[in-house]
């Protein structure tokens, strides 16, 4: 029974309305919930301490309980009965990823869950991801179906934050299937060897009608097979020392906590077959467990064939460029001789049959060796300098020098050439053997040369133009000066004659002319293309020599009488008043005049 003032009521009409529901059905259903609740209390309780949202489902009535709720959603709460199918659409568009979304909606609306409490399950279970703090999370979603009685169902309903769980079980199964692929890709056959019985598993991997079939057989036998039909005879020995079931044994004994052994050998067919077996030793406790990995290497091995081919075919390809070199010789340090290998004619010429190292080195400096260059020659080339500095970790030594004509001698047609010796032979910090090459290298060294002159004209030129810069800036410094001077001249006297407007007038349309003189100097100066050249373009604009010669006067004036100077212009002769030039420039020769003549007198 409720009592409610009417909707007129007030002091003097004090009506009221009673209103009087039957709470019959909703009392016993209450007494029904609360009866479940106290029967699931151990349920919920044990629910309630790793999920996040637990709800309580009445098939009957389609309300929902909240047992647990986030707290994002407690503003769906708006009674404490609320709609299941409501409530729960409403959480499914605004809470979880769409991916999911139909597929949650089909799975735990009411009419879903009814039909499998009536179809005997005891749970259903889903996995989904949840927005929480701006992400998504992977959340378990698992209902636990009840009978209440009268055969009336209850739904208990769990969510559950797995994220951290499931990510690293999709880490662990993606690093998983990686590594099977790789086995897959890389590998024929995976085997593991029980070294107590003796048996053994193996999975053929590529062939399609085997694959993913373990085949178990007696380790021995297999091995045995092995060599009588299988490996080649010249591999057996190696075959049966890393895989024979003696010798896994004998290395597990020594095995700490993994190790690795490769055996490759070939084995008989129409055609010859390279395998590797990947032998891994893993220690467990008191075991060692032996996988065996078994691979075709063919195309590997040929390939390293092919590569052994290729580095000799390098090497001749070297020796071939031997060609590049004018001069080779082969020179005995220790002995202090040497052996000509290549050599133009007229170098032989000059060496004849000399044989001596040093003496070698003398006769070809005399007659090929510029003269400002012979004596670095001779000091490099010594035989026991060279020992020093190739037996001292250095592998060559270079030289550059300009070979002249034997004829003159003197010749300026010199040819730039790079000697280098390489080191041959060695052993306790010293060279014994030592192989030199002479190549041309005038073209290159010219290209240098022109390239360091194009570079120190560039350097030349970016001085002259600083220096044009600092010139240029000096001078308009100095040319600014005046018209400031009369600017602030002209600003003092009519500061000092503020009570007299005509001479405050003049000074005024006098500091605007030396301001415009100073504007263009400034401009000058901002012109940063004049500065870098050094140059100044003149103008053509017409003006009158009247105009200039008064402003000449009234920038002039001001500094002329703080010093106390007299100042007059005499213009005598003028037959044309009107001219075209520059007036800004020729007003600042004449105001440079000036100032010169000031400071010489």
């Amino acid at each position: 029974m409720e009592v409610v003032p009417d909707y007129d009521y007030t002091a003097e009409n004090q009506s009221i309305r009673l209103y009087v529901k039957d709470m019959h059905d909703m009392y016993r259903h209450s007494l029904e919930l609360e009866d479940i609740n106290k029967r699931n209390q151990d349920v919920i309780k044990s629910l309630g301490e790793v999920n996040y949202g637990i709800y309580l489902i009445d098939f009957f009535t389609g309300a929902m309980h909240p047992v647990r709720m986030p707290a994002d959603l407690e503003g769906l709460v708006e009674m404490e009965y609320m709609d299941w199918d409501n409530v729960w659409e409403e959480s499914v568009q605004s809470k979880f990823h769409p991916q999911y979304g139909q597929k949650m909606l089909d799975n735990y609306s009411l009419k879903a869950l009814r039909e499998a409490w009536e179809k005997g399950e005891q749970k259903k279970e889903m996995l989904c991801q949840r927005m929480f703090d701006q992400s998504y999370h992977y959340v378990s979603v698992t209902a636990h179906f009840h009978d209440s009685g009268s055969h009336k169902g209850l739904v208990v309903l769990a969510f559950q934050d797995v994220d951290e769980e499931t990510r690293k079980e999709i880490n662990r199964n993606r690093n998983l299937m990686r590594m099977a692929t790789v086995i897959k890709s890389g590998y024929n056959t995976m085997s593991t060897v029980d070294l107590e019985t003796g048996t053994c598993e193996r999975i053929y991997l590529k062939m399609e009608d085997e694959a993913g079939r373990v085949h178990t057989g007696n380790y021995g036998e297999v091995i045995k097979n092995a060599l009588e039909h299988a490996v080649y005879e010249e591999d057996a020995e190696r075959f049966r020392a890393a895989l024979s079931l003696k010798c896994l044994r004998e290395k597990a004994e020594s095995v700490e906590n993994f190790e690795e052994v490769k055996c490759q050998y070939r084995m008989k067919g129409a055609e010859l077959i390279w395998v590797e077996a990947q032998i891994f030793f893993v220690r467990q406790a008191d075991s060692v467990m032996v996988n065996i990995l078994g691979r075709d290497i063919t195309k590997q091995k040929k390939e390293e064939e092919t590569a052994a081919l290729e580095k000799r075919e390098r090497n001749y390809i070297i020796n071939a460029m031997g060609s590049l070199f004018f001069a080779s010789y082969y020179i005995d340090l220790e002995a202090n001789t040497f052996r000509m290998i290549t050599q133009v004619k007229e170098v032989g010429d000059v060496l004849g049959v000399e044989q001596n190292c040093e003496e070698g080195f003398r006769k070809y400096a005399e007659h090929f060796v510029h003269p400002e260059d012979r004596q670095e020659y001779l000091d490099k080339m010594d035989c026991g300098k060279l020992q020093d500095v190739l037996g001292g970790g250095q592998p060559f030594m270079a030289l550059e020098y300009r070979k002249i004509n034997a004829e003159d001698g003197e010749s300026e047609d010199y040819e730039w050439i790079r000697a280098t010796v390489v080191l041959a032979e060695g052993g306790d910090g010293k060279a014994k053997k030592a192989l030199y090459v002479a190549q041309d290298v005038t073209e290159s060294k010219r290209k240098e040369e022109q390239e360091r002159r194009m570079l120190k004209e560039a350097c030349d030129a970016a001085n002259h133009a600083n220096a044009s810069k600092s010139e240029f800036l000096s001078r308009m410094s100095h040319d600014i000066r005046t018209p400031m001077n009369a600017i602030i001249g002209m600003t003092s006297i009519a500061g000092a004659h503020l009570d007299e407007p005509e001479r405050v007038s003049d000074c005024l349309g006098k500091i605007t002319v030396s301001s415009k003189h100073l504007l263009s100097l400034i401009n000058e100066v901002l012109d940063m293309s004049k500065i870098e050249s050094g140059k100044i373009n003149l103008t053509e604009e017409e003006f009158r020599l009247s105009d200039l010669v008064q402003n000449l006067l009234t920038i002039l004036r001001p500094s002329v009488e703080a010093k106390r100077h007299g100042l007059e212009f005499h213009i005598r002769n003028v037959e044309h008043e009107d001219v075209i030039g520059d007036e800004m420039r020729l007003q600042q020769v004449l105001i440079n005049i000036r100032s010169e003549e000031r400071r010489g007198g």
